[in-house]
């Protein structure tokens, strides 16, 4: 018999939280880039990628493009100078790959599973940071 956890593939810790983000499938021929962002809720992510919910079919092996909302995780960038955020808050953006696709329902409303395959390492680091400290204050 199998062991149910050894069925888990992630290697990082996500962090369940829902967010607003923003997504477009990414096109690396793209001359011009353009701003043609749908809306979508993020359910979970951790440093390497996230799950969220849209009405945009995507498909395995899609490249999006994605600006996650995650309110209060500039605090946790390192940086030399920080001007107040706290009225002002940036998306993380990110390229990531469909890795799961799953019609909650059909034809309207999808879970997309991603991974990161481009993000700034500081943002990574900076998101690592924030979700150890959102799961210490659990």
């Amino acid at each position: 018999m199998t062991d149910p956890s050894s069925l888990e593939r992630r290697h990082y810790v996500r962090l369940d939280r829902q967010h607003m983000l923003r997504h477009e499938r990414y096109d690396f021929q793209m001359v011009e880039e353009r701003e043609a962002f749908e809306e979508g809720m993020l359910k979970n992510y951790s440093q390497n990628g996230a799950l969220f919910e849209v009405r945009t079919k995507y498909h395995v092996g899609d490249i999006v493009k994605l600006a996650i909302t995650i309110p209060g995780w500039e605090r946790y960038k390192n940086e030399f100078y920080k001007e107040d955020k706290t009225s002002r808050v940036e998306p993380v953006v990110v390229l990531a790959c469909v890795i799961r696709v799953e019609a909650l329902i059909l034809n309207e409303i999808y879970d997309i599973g991603v991974q990161f395959v481009s993000i700034d390492e500081g943002d990574r680091w900076s998101l690592m940071r924030q979700i150890k400290a959102q799961l210490e204050d659990e």
